[in-house]
């Protein structure tokens, strides 16, 4: 305990601890720091990259199947369904323009519940 209250000096400049100490840094303490490094950057690329394909395949899917509702609604017969048409192709406008409109960088994730965003557009298609 009284050793531990005396401030030693190195009289040397500190060479000698750096001595007994360079040899364990740049054999182990270095390399392992770096393969911890490049398995954590690894494993992060790999997620980013998972989610971006996981985004475009949800993108993909979601494009499709607005292509087959406005097919779905291009075959209804002209005379007796023009009315609900032209509903059912602005409510696809509708749905697609806020679609656009929610996926811009500047949209607040928590305030589009307050918007009505539960209330879609494609309600009117029931």
């Amino acid at each position: 305990e009284i050793l531990a209250q005396r401030n030693w000096v190195a009289v040397d400049g500190g060479a000698y601890q750096m001595k007994i100490l360079t040899p364990a840094i740049n054999g182990i303490v270095v390399p392992s720091i770096s393969i911890l490094f490049a398995t954590l950057i690894s494993n992060t690329v790999a997620t980013l990259r998972q989610r971006q394909l996981d985004v475009r395949t949800t993108l993909n899917t979601e494009a499709g199947d607005i292509r087959a509702l406005v097919s779905m609604v291009d075959s209804f017969p002209l005379p007796s369904f023009s009315d609900y048409q032209d509903r059912c192709r602005s409510y696809l406008l509708q749905y697609t323009t806020r679609i656009i409109a929610e996926s811009q960088s500047g949209v607040k994730i928590n305030s589009l519940d307050f918007t009505g965003s539960l209330d879609s557009e494609m309600n009117g298609f029931l």
